[in-house]
């Protein structure tokens, strides 16, 4: 038992180093790709970032909904949402000391990304999101989409000189390789920490309740995790925040919207639907107010998010 545990947390060290190296690789190329594609870091992060960390709610959202269980994306999703506005703000505002707000653009679009990700709530109120809701769903992901960049691109050519070669194409093409290797990195060594851990506390004893609640929540949001501490340190916090925000509109709109398009999502526990869906509306206005009005997510903020996802968790047991 010994010699295995000892292997686990050699494991477990290694890829914790290699998942705060692909963090770096990921700033750096992305900061880059920003500025050969003329918008701001964080529309990118809003965009690529987020994009690509919301890929397995994606998997598990075609998945379901090829098996005819459409339920169990809607709930990785609101699940996911949840914790990525909670518990990996507040663990990035912990650990990186504090997330200060400096983009006027972060806190213009924090309440329109909020409502957009908040939208689900509407249409469940007839018992079901269908076809329509989830074309309505997906259209407003990209007309979103498409606003934003056409306004940063907009304001990025006011507030700066824009000239490239060939030598920014190549460095473009560089970068978005390096880009592509940090993300197989950062998901290979996130899926060997869950995978480590879960072997540390089932070799202590530790209730596979508790690694599931605890242990597994935090490994899936560690790619989330590692990009927003290392966008912050490196001076970068518009990505950490482009990153939590467009994940959570990504996952309620795009992926739930080509969800249920095909196949209608039946909503067959309206009250725990409900009560988790009210739950992530009230984490998002909180973090969209946090955006809005101060200048700083600071580590007490950090603890109160905390404290919404702990509420969280004590409702769904107690529903459950």
């Amino acid at each position: 038992m010994e010699l295995s545990l000892i292997f686990y947390i050699i494991i477990l060290a290694v890829s914790f180093y290699i998942l705060v190296w692909s963090g770096k690789i990921l700033v750096v190329s992305l900061s880059f790709m920003a500025r050969f594609l003329e918008v701001s870091e964080y529309v990118l992060a809003f965009v690529l970032m987020a994009v690509v960390t919301s890929l397995p709610e994606f998997f598990v959202g075609i998945s379901s909904a090829l098996s005819d269980k459409p339920q169990i994306s809607l709930g990785n999703i609101i699940g996911a949402n949840i914790i990525n506005v909670t518990l990996a703000v507040a663990l990035v505002a912990i650990f990186a000391r504090a997330i200060k707000i400096t983009s006027d653009e972060s806190q213009r679009s924090s309440f329109v990304a909020a409502a957009i990700a908040m939208s689900p709530v509407i249409f469940i109120l007839d018992g079901i999101i269908s076809r329509t809701d989830g074309i309505i769903l997906v259209s407003l992901f990209l007309i979103y989409i498409v606003y934003l960049i056409k306004k940063s691109r907009k304001d990025y050519k006011i507030y700066n000189s824009v000239s490239r070669d060939v030598k920014d194409l190549k460095d473009f093409f560089g970068n978005m390789g390096k880009f592509i290797a940090g993300l197989i990195v950062i998901f290979g060594s996130s899926a060997i920490i869950i995978w480590s851990v879960t072997n540390i506390a089932i070799t202590l004893n530790f209730s596979l309740f508790i690694v599931g609640l605890i242990l597994v929540a935090i490994g899936t949001t560690l790619p989330e995790i590692t990009f927003g501490i290392r966008s912050v340190l490196s001076g970068k916090d518009s990505m950490a925040f482009g990153n939590v925000l467009g994940s959570t509109v990504a996952n309620s709109a795009l992926i739930l919207g080509v969800v249920a398009i095909l196949s209608p999502i039946h909503i067959n526990n309206f009250k725990i639907v409900f009560s988790s869906l009210a739950m992530m509306s009230l984490s998002l206005i909180t973090f969209a107010l946090m955006v809005r009005y101060k200048k700083a997510i600071t580590y007490k903020h950090g603890i109160i998010l905390i404290f919404f996802y702990i509420i969280f968790l004590g409702l769904e047991f107690l529903l459950k």
